[in-house]
C-alpha cells in the first residue's frame, strides 16, 4: 500500500506521519488490496480538517472528519493515551470528566502551561502526566498564550485537600 500524506496550512511531523501510517495499517484487514492511500491534512481559521481516500480493487472509499475545537482534540488525545496506560481507566470516563472540569473554568494556567484535571469515578490514588506539546494550541489561558506544556492530574472522586495540595 502506497501512502500520500500532505499537510496545507500545516507541517506533517514524523510522530504525526507514524500515527497516521499506523491507523491506515488497520484499515488493511476491512477491505480487499489496499493500492493507494492519500491523506490530505488541513487547518483553516480554527478548524483541523482530514480527509483519506483509499483506492481499493474495485473503487475508492473517502472519508472526512474536521474538529472545531483543538482543546477538546487535545483532551481527548490525552484520554486515549491514559486509557492505554492504565487500562482500568475507560478513556471516554477520563474524557468527560476532562471536559465536565474545563466546563467550569479553563485549566490554562498562564505562561503556556495548563493543568487539566479532574475527580474521576474509579479512581483509587492520584494519576499524573506531563505533555510537551510540538506545537502550542489555544486553550483559553488566563493570559490569552496558546498552551504547549500540559500537567495532567486525576484523583479520586472523594479527594479533596489532597488533589488541593497536589494541584
Amino acid at each position: 500500500m502506497q501512502v500520500n500524506i500532505s499537510g496545507h496550512q500545516l507541517e506533517v511531523t514524523k510522530p504525526l506521519r507514524e500515527y497516521i501510517e499506523l491507523k491506515l495499517k488497520k484499515l488493511e484487514g476491512h477491505f480487499d488490496k489496499i493500492t493507494n492511500v492519500q491523506v490530505t491534512m488541513a487547518v483553516e481559521k480554527l478548524k483541523q480538517k482530514i480527509e483519506a481516500t483509499l483506492h481499493i480493487h474495485g473503487g475508492e472509499v473517502v472519508a472526512n472528519a474536521e474538529h472545531d475545537d483543538i482543546k477538546k482534540a487535545v483532551l481527548e488525545e490525552i484520554a486515549k493515551m491514559i486509557g492505554q496506560q492504565v487500562p482500568e481507566f475507560d478513556w471516554q470516563t477520563v474524557y468527560e470528566s476532562l471536559i465536565a472540569r474545563e466546563k467550569l473554568g479553563s485549566t490554562g494556567f498562564g505562561n503556556g502551561i495548563a493543568i487539566p484535571h479532574c475527580r474521576l469515578k474509579g479512581c483509587t490514588s492520584p494519576v499524573s502526566a506531563v505533555l510537551h506539546l510540538e506545537k502550542p494550541v489555544d486553550f483559553d489561558a488566563i493570559d490569552g498564550a496558546p498552551v504547549d506544556l500540559l500537567f495532567v492530574l486525576l484523583v479520586p472522586e472523594a479527594a479533596t485537600d489532597a488533589h488541593l495540595e497536589l494541584l
